[in-house]
């Protein structure tokens, strides 16, 4: 927000410098179903010990989102679906 390269940016609708509620949504949503996907092919004991984390890492993400510039969940969001994608390779393919 202090910057001015992220603060004068735009991207798509929204200015990079500015919270964008849509943004700390889509980034929340996208963390947690990357916590759910990461659940494929786990024993029901291992599902219990990381289910807690998987309601933890979106509100956490949902709490800094609020308070810095959208340009961070922007960022999140994209690596998320990265990460989706590539979980969702590696479990079909690896094992």
């Amino acid at each position: 927000m202090r910057t001015p390269e992220i603060a004068e940016q735009s991207f798509l609708w929204f200015s990079l410098g500015e919270t964008d509620l849509l943004f700390v949504a889509f980034a929340v949503l996208i963390y947690y179903l990357q916590a759910r996907v990461s659940f494929i092919g786990l024993e029901e004991s291992q599902r219990k010990q990381m289910a807690i984390m998987s309601f933890i890492s979106p509100i956490m993400i949902a709490v800094i989102s609020l308070n810095v510039p959208s340009a961070l969940p922007l960022y999140w969001a994209v690596s998320g679906i990265f990460m989706i994608i590539q979980t969702l390779i590696i479990k079909k393919y690896v094992h």
